[in-house]
Order: C-alpha cells, then sequence, then structure tokens
C-alpha cells in the first residue's frame, strides 16, 4: 500500500506544555510528514472535527476541564464519521481501572506520563498504517460492490422498463392494471437514476484530474438554474439573484453544472411551499464566492460535515437530505476537483422571513490568478 504523505494527529490536553512535549515527542516518526491540531479540552476537540480536520490518529488527556478525555472518546466513537480513527489515552491517571475503561470505550492504547517518546511514536505509527489499510480495504470493497451493483442491477431495470413501456403500448389496460404499471415503471426508473448516480459519483472519486476550460460561472449558474426551473415552478418558489462580476473560471463546465443543479434542487425541494432561494456570486479577496440560501428546515450544527456523505438521509441529517443521499456527496467531490471547498451553513433566524433556520450552501474557489501563483 502507497502511504499518504501526511500524517495528521490531533492533540487533545489542557496544558500547552503538554501538547508541545507530544508535538516533540511524535517526530521520531520518520518517512512521514506530520500535521498538528491542537485543542485544551473534548468540547474544542469535537468544534475541531466538526470543523473539518479529519485526523489520522488522537491523542488526548483523560482530566481536563468542560469535557474530559473519556466523554470525548465516547463522542467520537460515535460518530460513523470518526469511529475508526485510533484513539490514545495520554494521562496521569494510572492504574489497571483506568486502563480498562479507556480501552472499553475505543481507546486503541493507553500511555501513562511521563512517556517514552520513542514508544508513543511506534504507537501511533502502527495505528495509523493499520488505520489506512483498513480504509484502503472499506473503499476497495465498496467500490466493488458499487461496480457489481450498477452493471447487474442496470441489466434488470433495462428489461423490467423496456418490457413495461412494451406493455403499455401494446395491451388494452383497466385503469387498475395500467396505475399498477405506472407504479412498476416510476419505482423502476428511480432505481435506475440511483444505480446511475451510483456509479457516477465512483467514476469521480477515482478521478484525480479533469480537463478545464474557462467559463463564466454566472452563466453556469443560468444554466443550472434553468434546468431546476420545473422543481422551482412546483413550489410556487422564488429565485432572488445576486450577481457581482467576477473574473473567468476554469471549470469543467458539465461537471459544474451537475454540482450547482445538485445543491440548488435540494434547496427548493426543501424550502416551503412560495419560499425564496437566493443565489450570491461575489468575488472575497482571492477567491471567487457562490452561495445558495434556502428557508428550509436548516442542519443540525453537529451534523454538518455527514451532510456531504454518501448515502445520508432522512433518518441521520433531521429531513434535510431525503432521497438517495448522493446529490451533494457528488457535489463536493466535482468541486474538490476544482480546487474548491463547498460548505454548509445555518442561517440565522432574524435573516428569514419563515421559522425555519435555513441552510446556505456555499461554494468557493481560487481565483486564477492565485492559482497561478501556487
Amino acid at each position: 500500500m502507497e502511504a499518504d504523505p501526511n500524517i495528521q494527529i490531533l492533540i487533545v490536553d489542557d496544558q500547552p506544555t503538554i501538547r508541545e512535549s507530544i508535538r516533540i515527542s511524535i517526530r521520531t516518526i520518520k518517512d512521514y510528514k506530520l500535521e498538528f491540531c491542537e485543542a485544551s479540552n473534548g468540547v474544542e476537540g469535537i468544534t475541531k472535527l466538526q470543523a473539518g480536520f479529519m485526523p489520522d490518529a488522537i491523542i488526548s488527556d483523560i482530566m481536563m476541564p468542560e469535557m474530559d478525555g473519556y466523554e470525548f472518546c465516547q463522542k467520537v466513537k460515535e460518530s460513523h464519521l470518526w469511529c475508526t480513527i485510533p484513539f490514545f489515552f495520554l494521562t496521569a491517571k494510572a492504574g489497571s481501572t483506568n486502563r480498562e475503561i479507556g480501552l472499553k470505550i475505543g481507546a486503541v492504547g493507553y500511555l501513562e506520563k511521563p512517556f517514552d517518546p520513542r514508544v508513543l511514536g511506534a504507537s501511533i505509527q502502527s495505528q495509523v498504517l493499520a488505520y489506512w489499510q483498513l480504509r484502503d480495504k472499506l473503499s476497495h470493497s465498496v467500490n466493488t460492490i458499487l461496480s457489481v451493483f450498477s452493471h447487474e442491477v442496470g441489466t434488470a431495470l433495462n428489461n423490467i422498463i423496456g418490457f413495461t413501456d412494451l406493455i403499455q403500448e401494446s395491451a388494452e389496460l383497466s385503469p387498475e392494471h395500467q396505475l399498477w404499471l405506472d407504479n412498476i415503471l416510476s419505482s423502476a426508473k428511480r432505481l435506475e437514476k440511483l444505480r446511475r448516480k451510483s456509479a457516477f459519483l465512483m467514476e469521480l472519486q477515482h478521478t484525480d484530474f479533469l480537463h478545464l476550460e474557462l467559463d463564466n460561472l454566472p452563466v453556469l449558474v443560468e444554466t443550472a438554474i434553468e434546468i431546476s426551473m420545473f422543481a422551482a415552478k412546483e413550489k410556487n418558489i422564488q429565485i432572488v439573484k445576486n450577481y457581482e462580476d467576477v473574473p473567468a473560471m476554469a471549470v469543467h463546465r458539465i461537471f459544474m453544472i451537475e454540482a450547482i443543479v445538485a445543491v440548488l434542487e435540494n434547496a427548493i425541494q426543501f424550502n416551503p411551499i412560495q419560499g425564496k432561494v437566493i443565489i450570491h456570486i461575489k468575488r472575497e479577496k482571492d477567491d471567487i464566492v457562490f452561495s445558495i440560501e434556502d428557508e428550509g428546515p436548516g442542519v443540525p450544527p453537529d451534523r454538518l460535515l455527514e451532510i456531504f456523505e454518501p448515502f445520508v438521509t432522512v433518518a441521520n441529517v433531521l429531513n434535510h437530505h431525503k432521497g438517495t443521499g448522493l446529490s451533494l456527496a457528488i457535489a463536493k467531490r466535482i468541486v474538490d476537483l476544482h480546487a474548491g471547498v463547498l460548505t454548509v451553513e445555518i442561517r440565522q433566524a432574524d435573516q428569514l422571513p419563515t421559522t425555519n433556520p435555513g441552510a446556505e450552501f456555499k461554494f468557493c474557489f481560487p481565483c486564477l490568478t492565485r492559482s497561478a501563483e501556487k
């Protein structure tokens, strides 16, 4: 397995001198670049994770204010995004009972202070390598399942859709039988849409480079609005546009329109009838920023990262993401391939005419001048 170039480590301890000592000690790990993120207690640690820092290992003290190490570890292990990250306790709390508690709630290591830097470094390196191997195996397994699913289900669905169409065209059907066939056809087409999205996402996840050409972001957004207009008219939703002049962008036109449509249709879907979707395009320093605001139910603060995970559904993100749970994952991957960032934020209640908190999906892309400098 080809190792990742960086090992990212989250250090959580209420004493700055201890955090510094851990950083110095871990530098005994050779052949890898090390990147650190620090927090002074469990609450700050969770905040760092929610902000998008995805470590390869977490090192935490136990006795800390606000949220101790045990509670912090439990919260990490409860999240499907973080539960597989190797978690180490590094603490002055000695004794087999404390060690047993730590291991039972999910820690892979329990080291007592004062610690041997070589033992700490070796422990982290071995667990991180095992974590990478597990991650790669899971990724390979998922891709294999999706590939088989796409091929086999696609063949079956083509037969179902084709023969259903033939029956509808050639037979005299009662209203009841016609309704049955309509339901069969609708369900088959919905499953075929899921199959195509799964295959597309898998293709994007194996893509590291796109052929980009200069294009105008407002023109791409207008194309996406045209595609989504039928859904907006069905709910009598007003689309408000606030465009500022921005420079041309290097984009893959079809993929970028796909990403914008995914986020726009999500906003339309969860907006109330006669609601409003606001689209902003502007330049902020060295970035081009494009955002879509809705008046829907919003996203819980502790679930903001999960909204972009594949197959995240209504059950775990409070009704803001119905359907297959793939559209926003596809949008996120497309934006990543453009060296951009796609995030979601909760709008403030005083910004809205409704009781819903609403959400703002924000696309951020580097200007060409900044990209060229890098």
